[in-house]
């Protein structure tokens, strides 16, 4: 599992989908460009994201699988 993750949102109300950070250092409040996993030869899905757990605020989490991953900043 990659310590270097984040939590976003896609919208204000959706649930926190925990992602590879990519070396990308983020604060509360950026906005990322993410890329969710899927399954499959298909490329993912490309969507903007609102950080709401940084990379220096992650500091132990039960996450089974990452939903994607940070492509760049926006």
């Amino acid at each position: 599992m990659s310590k270097d993750m984040i939590g976003v949102r896609t919208s204000r109300n959706s649930p926190v989908l925990f992602v590879d950070a990519s070396g990308v250092n983020t604060i509360p409040g950026d906005t990322v460009v993410i890329e969710l996993s899927v399954i499959g030869d298909d490329d993912g899905t490309e969507l903007e994201a609102v950080v709401v757990i940084g990379t220096a605020q992650m500091l132990h989490a039960s996450i089974g699988k990452l939903a994607g991953r940070v492509i760049r900043s926006a």
